[in-house]
């Protein structure tokens, strides 16, 4: 063999080798990286899910929005996998939560009692369904669920699906969110690390970006012209500071944590109560998985929330459930795009007054509205009208998807009333929120005679009737509805207004029937409980029922108050003391626990300990002429007499009053 060929041998053998190790580096590192994800399946054990009410991918900075940084959300989306065309089933919070939660449609058989339940209260019925809350609490997870959104305001309610739920620290009109987004990072902060040793499942829903549009500050300045987007900023601090908490506790690479939205707010004006326009369907998700999903990648599929519940349980190596309408996003070992050619959903906002659903189907072209007459959309641009042959050819193929999909198809005869059902409620709320409310029950009872007085109808109204003080006139609405639909969450107003006049033996005996409709008693049940029997002088079982309260909810101000003035009333000054002050660390804008300990203290004879409680009680109301002439007694009884005639001369300037104008010329004469 001539020398040359021998050289050429040796490099062809080196070479052989070389690919042949190459590729046994390769295999190893393949059967170790599925080994590694394996192991990480198994260790997966927390799974964090965050819906932001209203918000828009539209208008965040990951999906290309210019107007706005959004920092915290575009480094989790940087983490795990965007979905650019992700819609909602719903435009009404719950109906969407709970596609979430269950993985369904909101027209299917179980859904469907369940929302004549939750949001019609046409059935006082629970009907039991597979949740993924309650999967994961049969694997031994412990699941809350922290809720701002006023239209989640049905803490008995979600007991039937989670170990805890908290929907407010305070008793809040209809309108209110019950927590600002501070609150809601902080009890999420505080749950987290109090369960560090068990494996978690946790729902936070921040009621930002929601009408009406307050950002907090700096946001407020930032964004004056664009309160929507400040909302925005805000929530994106709020979420960048859980996100971080999961980090630095090393929870994060263990867990699967999943961001999007019940629905998009409209941003132009017109409520997303009711519409089935794509700003209001079209909704952000983007899912983080360390170790189980890559990093950076943009899905452009068409996907639903009925996915989430299927493919959470794919990301946990699970078994899915039988029957659920979504599908997992994700194969192992595969880099396909799911999703779904056509996918459905519905508005059941006009079953508040006893109409017919209105159903859509959507496939990536075009959307099939179903109402009080079928209507074909083209998606680009979006909602556009269309009448072409293709599109024409495209509605009876929706049609018959909807059909397939088990959608009841109304026929073009169903009519709608001339009024703009969901114009008339925002316009009602609005009235009420800026202190209204006699203005906006005439509203809304000015078109009784166009509506089916229902359930929903006759509740707004006592609703509306206790914010104006009638609660004679409420507690004849709340008997209404509730002669109407025997449903607990009236039951409970009713019970409120009773308390609310003093009629402690009905409260009671309301009370038992509704403990009778309810799985497990909230924090509210319990305090309203404590309430009555107080007021029935059963003074140790009403202290009971707070602490019960209170082990549940421990941030909850109603009960803190409540107990402090059953203490008070025991003369047990001390305890009272302390919960007043409780409820003022909780709630250090609650004018109501400043005033209350202030005149207890100044009854105990501590005239200078109430000193700061006034004070503080006049930075919440500056206008508050009683308390101001309060402080200036108490400050003339102490000597101080410059500070006292300073507070009296303010009264005098001001206060249209003539016995406080009175007793401030006596403290000025002095």
């Amino acid at each position: 063999m001539r020398p040359n060929q021998r050289r050429s041998l040796f490099w062809l053998a080196i070479i052989v080798l070389m690919v042949g190790t190459l590729t046994w580096v390769q295999y190893e590192s393949a059967k170790r990286h599925e080994k590694e994800l394996a192991a990480s399946s198994r260790k997966l054990r927390n799974v964090y899910i965050i819906t932001a009410s209203g918000l828009q991918p539209s208008h965040l900075s990951s999906y290309l929005y210019q107007h706005i940084q959004t920092p915290a959300i575009d480094f989790f989306a940087a983490d795990g996998v965007r979905f650019t065309n992700a819609f909602s089933t719903s435009p009404e919070s719950l109906s969407a939560h709970l596609s979430l939660l269950t993985g369904l449609y909101p027209f299917r058989k179980s859904m469907k009692d369940t929302l004549d339940y939750a949001y019609d209260l046409t059935s006082n019925q629970f009907t039991n369904f597979v949740s993924l809350p309650q999967w994961f609490h049969n694997q031994g997870y412990h699941t809350t669920a922290f809720l701002a959104d006023p239209e989640l305001r049905q803490p008995s309610f979600f007991l039937n699906l989670f170990d805890e739920v908290f929907t407010g620290d305070t008793v809040q009109p209809f309108w209110e969110k019950g927590y600002s987004g501070y609150m809601i990072y902080g009890m999420a902060r505080d749950w987290v690390q109090a369960h560090q040793s068990e494996p978690q499942f946790l729902v936070l829903n921040f009621g930002e970006p929601a009408r009406p549009f307050q950002p907090p500050s700096p946001y407020d300045r930032h964004y004056e012209a664009h309160p929507y987007d400040g909302e925005i900023a805000g929530l994106d601090e709020q979420i960048g500071l859980f996100l971080n908490l999961l980090k630095t506790s090393g929870l994060y690479e263990q867990s699967i944590v999943l961001l999007t939205a019940p629905y998009g707010e409209n941003v132009d004006g017109v409520t997303h109560q009711g519409s089935l326009s794509d700003d209001t369907l079209h909704i952000p998700l983007i899912i983080a998985a360390p170790g189980l999903l890559p990093n950076h990648q943009i899905y452009e599929t068409q996907v639903s929330l009925v996915d989430i519940f299927p493919t959470i349980l794919r990301l946990m190596g699970k078994k899915p459930v039988e029957g659920l309408d979504g599908i997992p996003l994700f194969q192992k070992g595969s880099d396909e795009q799911f999703g779904h050619e056509v996918i459905f959903g519905e508005t059941r906002f006009a079953h508040l007054f006893r109409m017919p659903s209105v159903y859509f189907a959507r496939s990536e072209k075009y959307k099939l509205i179903s109402g009080e007459q079928n209507e074909i959309f083209h998606n680009f641009p979006p909602d556009s009208s269309t009448d072409s042959l293709e599109a024409q050819n495209a509605e009876k193929s929706l049609i018959a998807k909807m059909k397939q999909a088990g959608v009841k198809v109304l026929p073009p005869t169903v009519k709608t009333p001339d009024v703009d059902l969901s114009s008339l409620l925002e316009l009602s709320t609005v009235q009420a929120r800026r202190g209204y409310p006699i203005l906006a029950m005439d509203l809304l009872q000015s078109f009784e005679d166009q509506l089916v007085s229902t359930p929903f109808f006759q509740k707004r109204l006592g609703e509306l009737a206790m914010l104006a003080g009638d609660t004679e006139s409420a507690i004849e609405h709340f008997k209404t509805a509730y002669h109407a639909c025997a449903h607990p969450e009236v039951l409970f107003d009713l019970i409120q207004a009773r308390i609310q006049s003093q009629q402690f033996a009905d409260a009671s005996d309301l009370l038992r029937k509704y403990f009778s409709l309810v799985r497990l008693p909230s924090y509210y049940d319990n305090s309203i409980s404590g309430s009555i029997s107080i007021g029935l002088g059963e003074d140790e079982k009403g202290l009971q029922s707070f602490n019960r309260s209170l082990l549940q909810n421990p941030r909850f101000i109603e009960a803190y108050l409540k107990r402090a003035q059953a203490f008070a009333k025991l003369k047990e000054t001390g305890r009272a003391v302390s919960d007043y002050r409780q409820a003022i660390q909780y709630a250090p804008r609650d004018e109501v626990a400043y005033k209350e300990l202030a005149v207890l203290l100044v009854g105990d004879s501590k005239q200078k300990d109430a000193i700061p409680y006034l004070r503080k009680l006049l930075e919440l109301k500056p206008k508050d002429y009683i308390t101001m002439l309060q402080l200036a007694q108490i400050e003339a009884g102490l000597g101080n007499l410059d500070e006292a005639k300073k507070l009296s001369e303010e009264v005098l300037l001001h206060s249209d009053e003539d016995d406080l104008k009175a007793g401030a010329k006596a403290i000025i004469a002095q």
